[in-house]
């Protein structure tokens, strides 16, 4: 049985953007580690075994369409932090993401209030029809871990095509202090080259500064690190363009966030 853990924390204190509006959270082929509040679900279009909870309350996951969906069980919700179990059952890699993608708007009402908005596509209309000066911003983000039962495999691993994802080449639950770690990075499955990477080991509780270490992928998306010690470590890249899916929408923000644990040689 494993314990899943959404957490308003990230990396022993780096905090995640925090959304208002309801949170899902998928497994793809089973769940693990800890959750970060991103925003709303959305189901990609490729995954393994998953399971779909909503925050708020606990649900049956609904069938991937490959493998079988998996249950989760005894959902906890707390103000900052909320966890649920599900039984790996079937062994493999499981791979757990939040996943956001939403709107956020900022604009004028006719007698010149300045108003701020969040939503999705779905509830555009909730910005009045006589709004001046609207800003919409797509938002598109995914949150990240991983664990394995038994032999690791990669059916989880394949991206989904939408925003920001990254493809591992070294495998994330075969990470170990100082031997080298590449991860592919791609926008809308396509090659993410120059993007910015920026690391930060765990244990910044215990130090006065972040120790951050920033990386560029090359034309292929592609970045190898070498972290020296071991531990937890979190992952953090972001691109802003005007690729929206959203017609209304003129930027967006698309993000990834993970976490990885590096074990001794």
């Amino acid at each position: 049985m494993a314990r899943v853990e959404r957490s308003a924390a990230a990396a022993d204190g780096r905090r995640i953007d925090r959304h208002r509006r309801p949170r899902q959270a998928i497994a793809e082929h089973g769940p693990v580690g800890r959750l970060f509040p991103i925003g709303d679900f959305e189901e990609p279009a490729e995954a393994g075994d998953r399971v779909v909870v909503p925050v708020d309350r606990p649900r049956r996951g609904s069938r991937a369409r490959r493998g079988q969906a998996v249950e989760a069980a005894n959902v906890n919700v707390g103000k900052f932090r909320s966890t649920f179990e599900v039984n790996l059952a079937a062994p493999g890699t499981y791979k757990l993401a939040l996943i956001n993608n939403s709107l956020n708007a900022q604009y004028e009402t006719a007698s010149g209030e300045r108003k701020r908005w969040r939503g999705t596509a779905d509830t555009l209309s909730e910005i009045p029809a006589d709004a001046k000066n609207v800003q919409i911003t797509q938002q598109q983000g995914r949150n990240e871990a991983f664990v394995t039962a038994g032999k690791p495999n990669d059916t989880a691993l394949k991206p989904t095509g939408v925003g920001l994802e990254m493809v591992p080449v070294t495998h994330p639950n075969d990470l170990v202090a100082g031997e080298p770690i590449s991860f592919r990075f791609v926008l809308d499955g396509k090659p993410a080259a120059n993007l910015e990477v920026e690391v930060v080991p765990g244990g910044t509780r215990y130090r006065n500064n972040q120790n951050e270490t920033k990386y560029t992928t090359d034309k292929d998306g592609l970045v190898t690190m070498t972290w020296n010690d071991a531990g937890m470590y979190w992952l953090e890249a972001s691109v802003q363009d005007n690729n929206t899916s959203v017609k209304q929408a003129k930027s967006r923000r698309a993000s990834y966030v993970a976490t990885f644990e590096v074990l001794p040689p």
